[in-house]
């Protein structure tokens, strides 16, 4: 398997257009977006409305809203659409007390009940002209964290904070509830039998909740909850790992420390199965500074230490088992990446190779043989004005660069534009071909903070890819 696709191309049939898609970062495993295009009509997403556009005339066919939600995501297969949105409401009591003093009436009070939670609605758009509701989902007192589409199966992974707002009369408080309606229209009950603890340091007082279904049948939806949180995660085909954060005090060394935990659930029936907890020091940048690849699993981190008089960052990657059961076993590390004080900004693994990019006033771009999972080594090197915050893999000999150009004025670096530039990854120390700037203080490419705004198209039959860069 390849954490990259060459080309975000499709063709769907002999007689249909290709189209470019969302920049994934694994083949097959689609991540949510809001716009997406068959090549024939533009799915929209603008707040509270889902809207389908005609690629021809740019006249809008139909559009569908979900009043008291926002809409942040979607993902389309075949002639279904699966909205993501986070839904609020505000309940107010019937009557309205008033407080009065010696002097008179000082003020009227009333209460409001605010509720929350994550609804997921699946549309048949077969009809492009007439939308049809075709499944819902509601989880009650849930944040979406992320999600993910593998073969038409989304799996979502959810924080639950339900516990957190203080105790009443209503056990339920502490369990949570969700709706699925090919089950019930109404609230249910999470059963005890699918609510989990696993070894999390106390440290979490919510729930991580992980649901799976299909897009294309009306089987109940696979709903799990267990005792703690996530903040990041990456998905293969094959495994989702979510990743928590801890830091803690030691007082006799009198300095702070970082760890990742890093929690391993595998795809099994299309189903999220717990199998294996590790930890690493330090925490990732994002998505891309973990991988797995050949039945390992790497990630990336930066870690600090903070004490009373000083402070120091390191930067490391980690490979671990990615078989292996009860605890992540850990196969190797690889340190010393950065010069003092500087911290990752951008990984990309690709295959047997990784790219590291560590900054503070110029930017190293490391090439790093993982081929040996046992003997991970620093292959090359290329040192330049600037940094790269996003790495895309054009093809095995080019690799794409967005981020920021800078100048280092004495001990003083500042930013001053926009850079992209292009890389030649064939030998061991990468070399700069060009670089396009964007010059401005404050210009900026929302590409350096959001993958899913880069969109790469290569033409059928052709030799060179065009990129798209806001």
């Amino acid at each position: 398997t390849t954490t990259i696709a060459a080309s975000t191309s499709q063709a769907v049939g002999a007689n249909d257009k290709s189209y470019s898609e969302t920049n994934n970062q694994v083949e097959g495993v689609y991540e949510a977006d809001r716009i997406l295009t068959d090549g024939y009509y533009i799915y929209v997403l603008t707040s509270n409305q889902f809207v389908i556009v005609n690629a021809d005339d740019m006249t809008i066919t139909d559009s569908f809203q979900l009043d008291n939600n926002y809409v942040y995501g979607m993902y389309r297969y075949e002639d279904m659409i699966v909205l993501l949105s986070q839904e609020y409401h505000y309940e107010y009591d019937d009557s309205v007390s008033t407080k009065t003093g010696e002097e008179g009436v000082y003020w009227d009070y009333y209460y409001v009940r605010f509720t929350y939670g994550a609804r997921i609605t699946v549309l048949d758009v077969s009809d492009r002209t007439d939308i049809q509701v075709d499944r819902s989902l509601y989880f009650e007192g849930s944040y979406l964290s992320e999600s993910r589409m593998i073969d038409g199966n989304v799996y979502l992974v959810m924080n639950n904070y339900a516990s957190n707002y203080g105790y009443n009369d209503n056990v339920s408080t502490f369990i949570p509830e969700y709706l699925d309606s090919a089950v019930s229209d109404e609230l249910i009950q999470l059963p005890a039998g699918n609510i989990f603890y696993m070894p999390n340091n106390y440290l979490s007082f919510g729930y991580l909740m992980l649901v799976s279904f299909s897009v294309t049948d009306n089987e109940p939806a696979d709903v799990n909850a267990y005792l703690g949180s996530c903040y990041q995660i990456f998905m293969s085909q094959d495994n989702l790992y979510t990743i928590v954060y801890r830091y803690w005090y030691d007082e006799a060394m009198m300095f702070y420390s970082y760890e990742t935990l890093i929690i391993r659930f595998a795809i099994e029936d299309n189903k999220l199965v717990y199998k294996a907890i590790g930890s690493v020091d330090g925490q990732p940048l994002n998505q891309f500074s973990m991988d797995e690849y050949d039945g390992h699993f790497r990630i990336a981190t930066t870690g600090y230490e903070y004490t009373e008089t000083t402070w120091n960052i390191t930067n490391n990657v980690s490979i671990f088992d990615a078989t292996s059961l009860g605890t992540i076993e850990p196969v190797s590390e690889l340190t010393g990446l950065g010069k003092p004080n500087e911290r990752i900004y951008a990984v990309r693994f690709s295959g047997d190779f990784g790219y590291v990019v560590t900054f503070v006033n110029t930017d190293p771009l490391y090439k790093l043989d993982l081929s040996d999972p046992e003997n991970p080594a620093i292959l090359g090197e290329l040192y330049e004005e600037g940094v790269s915050d996003y790495l895309h893999e054009i093809s095995d000999n080019l690799l794409l660069g967005v981020g920021r150009q800078a100048v280092t004025e004495g001990d003083w670096t500042h930013f001053t534009g926009v850079k992209v530039s292009l890389y030649d990854i064939t030998g061991d120390d990468p070399i700069n071909l060009a670089t396009y700037l964007v010059e401005g203080e404050y210009s900026y490419s929302p590409v350096t903070y959001d993958h899913k705004a880069f969109t790469s198209y290569e033409p059928e039959g052709a030799d060179f890819m065009y990129v798209a860069i806001p």
